[in-house]
């Protein structure tokens, strides 16, 4: 995985609850980590597989979503919302998006 950034969930989405999610420069992803009651990984997810970024880190923001730093010339902070079962990045200093495909945005 070669994490870059790492932060354990305890925001509003049920479906993120203590999960952990780690960014990856070398990789170009990030990761979501489902732990069981003993704090095992019981499932390891990639989101935003199609949008190959370097992630340097990940944050929970206080509206609840995910929130990323990317590492490139023109890399940005983005915003991580559930969308069903597929994430959206939004640039939050442009207002563009990023997304992999099937993603709807809103």
């Amino acid at each position: 995985m070669a994490a870059s950034g790492l932060t354990f969930y305890t925001g509003d989405v049920s479906e993120w609850q203590n999960n952990l999610f780690a960014g990856s420069l070398k990789h170009e992803q990030l990761y979501r980590l489902v732990l069981d009651n003993d704090d095992e990984v019981i499932h390891e997810e990639m989101l935003l597989a199609d949008t190959r970024a370097r992630i340097r880190d990940v944050h929970p923001g206080l509206d609840g979503f995910l929130y990323v730093f990317t590492d490139e010339d023109n890399g940005g902070l983005y915003r991580i919302e559930p969308q069903n079962v597929s994430e959206v990045m939004t640039n939050v200093e442009s207002g563009s998006h990023w997304a992999p495909s099937g993603a709807r945005l809103h």
